[in-house]
């Protein structure tokens, strides 16, 4: 009896075991996430008045989809729930205003954006049961104002003598945030290129005549044929509060709040060939 009964005892633990080791793997696949490559696509910049097309990708892994909301900073202000009546609902938030005919539960308008549109946006994706996996991604939109004007180009004459030093400035007015300007150099050709973003580019061009010359140096750094940039980060508005220092010793006082002016200066080397 007693080597019987020590028989069955060792027959009950793998038994044991195996109920164990079963049920631990259910709840784990439980557990497991469904939501996936959740990510926003929103524009980096974009012009005032223009509309903004907001995109949430997910992936739900073969689950069902509870809601999508959409946040300004810390506030709501579009939800999608496609089992609820009415499926889409909008929040108001200052300076937001949804296009609801374009959105749904991955894609989201903003109608003519104003700078107060300018902020973090965030899309929280919500998987339906038994698992409720949330999970929320962020980027950040600024909204530009770009100038009305194209870059002025001062001080570059028509005609130079070898050995003369070419000064010239370009300006680029009233942008928000300021304009980054390039200087090129090509043949007899100045040019200077105000950019912001991807959302604004203007360029202007000026000649000289009889004398070529060549580069020799610059007030900021060496410049060739290849594009050189005399200014501040458009990221820095430093540079767009503070005041600004021409040629001639005078300063330039920024007296608008809304209106940022960029400018460089670069000094150019003439010599004999």
């Amino acid at each position: 009896m007693y080597s019987s009964e020590s028989e069955c005892r060792w027959h009950l633990i793998p038994i044991s075991f195996s109920l164990s080791l079963s049920l631990s793997l259910s709840i784990l696949a439980d557990l497991v996430i469904t939501l996936k490559d959740v990510r926003v696509s929103v524009p980096v910049a974009i012009k005032r008045g223009d509309n903004a097309n907001l995109i949430c990708h997910y992936d739900m892994e073969g689950a069902e989809l509870y809601s999508v909301k959409w946040y300004k900073g810390k506030r709501e202000f579009f939800r999608y729930t496609p089992k609820e009546i009415p499926a889409l609902k909008s929040f108001v938030v200052a300076g937001l205003s949804v296009e609801r005919p374009q959105s749904n539960g991955s894609h989201l308008t903003l109608m003519a954006v104003e700078p107060t549109a300018t902020g973090k946006y965030s899309c929280e994706v919500s998987a339906d049961l038994p698992s409720f996996d949330t999970m929320i991604v962020s980027s950040e939109m600024e909204v530009v104002d770009v100038p009305v004007t194209k870059p002025l180009i001062t001080g570059i004459k028509q005609f130079y003598r070898i050995g003369d030093v070419v000064l010239g400035n370009c300006t680029s007015y009233n942008s928000k945030p300021a304009a980054n300007l390039t200087w090129l150099l090509d043949d007899k050709k100045f040019s200077c290129i105000a950019k912001i973003h991807d959302v604004y580019e203007q360029r202007v061009d000026r000649w000289i005549e009889d004398e070529r010359p060549k580069l020799m140096a610059a007030s900021a750094s060496p410049v060739g044929l290849n594009p050189v940039n005399y200014v501040h980060s458009i990221y820095d508005q430093s540079s767009a509060a503070s005041s600004y220092h021409h040629h001639d010793g005078s300063d330039f006082d920024n007296q608008n709040s809304d209106a940022y002016m960029t400018q460089i200066q670069g000094n150019l080397m003439v010599e004999e060939i």
